[in-house]
């Protein structure tokens, strides 16, 4: 019985490892595409993490405590595809909502895409792996709602399109 312990807890061992290792390998985490120049770029969350990465410490209307994120600034990730000049972006969630942002707000706001709070992984249930945040420091928790705040936080952010057509 305590050889067959050994083995069985050796197995969930390797199921352990091999989980993890799938979940790091390839799954693309991140779809930025400028339509003006047929640039695309596929990143999975390995590529993302050794991308120049920054922190905000802020709340959000949906965690009432100060925390620290880190991820990249959306202009830094919008340039990966020669975007330098644009009008307006899309940013798309799995959940299907969909944000358009022009960059005069984008750079306004100073908006990242974060992939860590606290310094652990943002996982699916905390609407991960990326959200979309920005520095709310300076806003009140009772003012954070209002709707052109919120609407540009985007949680699941799956896809970033420049150039791609109108609303």
């Amino acid at each position: 019985m305590n050889a067959r312990y050994h083995i069985n807890q050796l197995f969930v061992g390797i199921i352990v490892v091999l989980s993890f290792s799938l979940q790091a390998s390839g799954k693309t985490a991140l779809n930025v595409n400028n339509c003006s120049n047929g640039q695309s770029l596929s990143l999975t969350m390995s590529e993302i993490k050794v991308l120049p990465s920054h922190e905000i410490t802020t709340r959000v209307p949906w965690d009432k405590q100060v925390k620290r994120y880190r991820g990249l600034y959306l202009n830094h990730v919008i340039s990966l595809v020669n975007s330098d000049v644009f009008q307006e972006i899309n940013v798309h969630a799995r959940n299907i909502y969909n944000v358009f942002m022009s960059a005069e707000e984008l750079n306004k706001y100073q908006y990242m895409l974060a992939y860590t709070v606290d310094e652990k992984a943002i996982t699916i249930r905390q609407k991960g792996p990326l959200i979309l945040i920005r520095d709310l420091s300076g806003i009140a928790m009772d003012d954070m709602n209002a709707l052109d705040i919120v609407v540009n936080l985007v949680w699941f952010v799956e896809t970033i399109n420049i150039h791609c057509g109108t609303r």
